[in-house]
């Protein structure tokens, strides 16, 4: 819905929905929720949810009931996430701390603490945070083709080497292997104490992206998002085995799989978080999705969905409006709206220039922009 403002004194540009509150940083909401799911009954998923960011525990084994907790986690007035085309928030494994990209840096929170504190070195742009195995580290990109990572318990960041612009969903395995998609050339590899990245899995489609690749459990196979880059919500899910070279397709219609110690697979399809059970030893999917949260924000341009979770079994969510596409259109003094010819973008915080004729405007999309347009030339 456009907002009309009385008067050009008020404001003369509106966005689509852009002065409604939203799940920015100032509002990101933190929930959190029990589902339980024992490794027999696949059904047993079920989240209520509220807006923002989402905690669910899940365990293998049947202890007695828990409650579900929600609780809101807002974020500093004026703040605003950054780096939206890649991964927004990390959890740590043991589910204790929190990293998000918010102001062209990183920003960390233990869970039992109420504020986030900046991660020093990290200025300037570092996108796509997430977490080693054992929790005390922090990787990150830093742009420029470079990869970093920083210790959560303070120092400066260490450099791991050059991976490339843009490298797609970067994950560190248990072997102390850090492994990303890299466009057509397949899914990469490469050292978590640094060195050059390899190719792990070649991609030989001509329209094949990577995304998202992750080491399940016996280091045997690989689990990523096989995309054409362009519609992602019909991405094909699979599991490509490392000793065989065999791969299969687990899930026609879906992005950014990730494999859930309960024994499952999740993802995001419609900005529709599923869950469905996956025999990891047997590399098959045993059942059909089941519905865990709605409205996750995702990046059109790179599939990356934002959502972590911990083996614990705390999970976290932005919410899709934070981050949607507004068009631009122009409204005079009785209400009467005029589009502008304007590609529809994450357009934020417009500003009228002192005369009237032209807009500056915040672009959080593929990476953060700004640029001013003249509405009276549209």
């Amino acid at each position: 819905m456009t907002k009309r403002f009385q008067s050009i004194g008020d404001v003369r540009l509106a966005l689509d929905g852009a002065f409604e509150p939203r799940a920015g940083p100032q509002d990101v909401a933190v929930q959190t929720n029990v589902w339980r799911c024992s490794s027999a009954i696949a059904g047993a998923l079920a989240l209520s949810f509220i807006t923002g960011v989402t905690v669910w525990q899940a365990t293998r084994s049947d202890p007695p009931p828990r409650p579900v907790v929600r609780f809101t986690l807002p974020l500093p007035p004026g703040d605003s996430l950054t780096g939206v085309s890649h991964h927004l928030v990390a959890l740590s494994s043991d589910g204790t701390h929190l990293v998000y990209s918010a102001n062209d840096q990183l920003y960390l929170r233990a869970m039992d603490q109420t504020e986030a504190h900046p991660i020093r070195g990290t200025e300037g742009g570092a996108r796509s945070p997430f977490f080693s195995p054992d929790g005390e580290w922090v990787g990150f990109y830093a742009g420029g083709g470079r990869l970093k990572k920083v210790a959560i318990s303070g120092g400066a960041p260490v450099s791991l080497g050059r991976v490339g612009l843009n490298p797609l969903g970067l994950r560190w395995g248990a072997d102390d292997t850090i492994v990303f998609g890299r466009g057509g050339a397949g899914i990469m590899k490469v050292s978590a104490a640094r060195g050059t990245p390899e190719v792990l899995i070649p991609l030989t489609g001509t329209e094949e992206v990577g995304h998202g690749p992750e080491i399940l459990p016996g280091e045997k196979a690989v689990l990523f998002t096989l995309g054409d880059g362009r519609n992602w919500d019909a991405a094909q899910i699979v599991v490509h085995s490392l000793e065989t070279g065999e791969r299969k397709v687990l899930i026609e219609g879906g992005r950014d799989a990730r494999y859930a110690p309960t024994g499952h697979l999740v993802y995001v399809l419609d900005a529709t978080l599923l869950a469905v059970p996956f025999d990891v030893d047997k590399l098959e999917v045993t059942g059909g999705p089941i519905a865990v949260a709605e409205g996750i924000a995702t990046a059109s341009l790179t599939g990356a969905a934002q959502f972590s979770f911990s083996d614990t079994g705390v999970l976290v969510y932005v919410v899709g409006n934070a981050l949607q596409d507004r068009t631009l259109v122009w409204v005079d003094r009785d209400g009467r709206e005029t589009p502008l010819a304007a590609e529809p973008r994450a357009y934020r915080f417009p500003r009228i220039s002192p005369d009237g004729s032209r807009v500056a405007l915040d672009v959080r999309d593929q990476d953060t922009d700004g640029f001013g347009i003249s509405p009276a030339r549209h």
